[in-house]
């Protein structure tokens, strides 16, 4: 008896339970929301390294007291992607990529990297 279409079946529906069971070891796996949800995050965390200096452009925040032209540095990528920042005005208000507008003005050096 072939195995084969078995096992592809049974792969099948493990990964939709995010993980691949194989000679009895359960292997965990990515699952499309993980891809989907993670990616980009991982990539702004990327890009926005902890001391990356950033210039504002606009703000989707009515209520802040930010404007165009202010400076901070990036404190941290929370999960949500969210930029945290710590401005040079005292503002902590963070960034949302997508809907705030601001641009990379220097990036950390390797000894200023935490």
């Amino acid at each position: 008896m072939n195995l084969e279409p078995l096992l592809l079946r049974q792969i099948h529906l493990q990964v939709f339970v995010s993980k691949l069971i194989y000679r009895g070891v359960s292997y965990p796996l990515l699952t499309l929301k993980d891809l989907v949800m993670n990616y980009p995050i991982n990539q702004i965390k990327q890009k926005f390294l902890t001391g990356t200096r950033i210039e504002l452009i606009a703000l989707q925040d009515p209520y802040t007291k930010l404007k165009t032209g202010d400076t901070g540095t990036v404190d941290f990528v929370d999960e949500n992607g969210t930029i945290h920042m710590k401005w040079d005005t005292g503002s902590n208000l963070g960034l949302i990529p997508g809907d705030d507008a601001f641009r990379i003005i220097e990036k950390p050096t390797s000894s200023t990297v935490v």
